[in-house]
């Protein structure tokens, strides 16, 4: 488990890596690129429109969990904020 100092770090990380243009560019392209191929798949084509969602489904956990690691950063930064007052 890591320590309060490695969650912080982490975090700060987190929050870099989450408002850097090359990700927010990479993040938007790839995800409208998903949705664009989702959509101009044909109703009969399940298995392509299902692996195209999957895909998507994946890259939505990936992204939740970077902001998952941010929040436990912020929470920690709190913790040691209330132990030093």
């Amino acid at each position: 488990m890591p320590s309060r100092e490695q969650e912080i770090a982490r975090g700060h990380e987190a929050e870099r890596i989450l408002r850097s243009p090359v990700w927010e560019e990479a993040w938007t392209s790839y995800e409208e690129k998903l949705m664009s191929a989702w959509k101009g798949s044909g109703s009969q084509d399940e298995q392509s429109r299902e692996k195209i969602w999957v895909a998507y489904q994946v890259c939505q956990k990936v992204k939740n969990h970077v902001q998952s690691i941010l929040m436990t950063g912020k929470l920690a930064i709190k913790q040691v904020e209330e132990l030093n007052k």
